[in-house]
């Protein structure tokens, strides 16, 4: 069942991923957590504290996610409250082709959220 929920997770972080605010096309990162139950509003203002205490800069807010950006503007980050499954998706995005620069923004993201409990 998690497995499934991951799956399914990960499939719709990279379907909006396509339709952020800005860096389609880019290399992404992805992970997510079970949200074990956490309301839909409670799993947005955890991300919205999770993404200022990994270090990002707050950019916007979604439906279902909220933005950050790191390095200067220059590479996105994202966590998704899908209200389809009880689940956080973790993704960050860079214009630079480079899963070395994405992967520790999505894990700095999971620390992140973790701190903020």
């Amino acid at each position: 069942m998690l497995l499934r929920v991951s799956t399914a997770a990960i499939i719709v972080a990279i379907a909006t991923l396509s339709s952020a605010p800005t860096y389609a096309g880019a290399i992404m990162s992805l992970n997510n957590r079970v949200t074990d139950d956490l309301s839909h509003e409670a799993c947005m203002r955890r991300a919205r504290a999770a993404i200022r205490e990994a270090g990002f800069r707050y950019h916007d807010t979604t439906s279902e996610a909220v933005w950050g950006t790191a390095h200067d503007r220059r590479d996105m980050v994202a966590i998704y409250c899908l209200t389809t499954r009880d689940v956080a998706v973790f993704a960050a995005a860079s214009p630079t082709g480079d899963g070395k620069v994405t992967a520790p923004l999505v894990d700095a993201l999971t620390d992140a959220w973790e701190a903020v409990k």
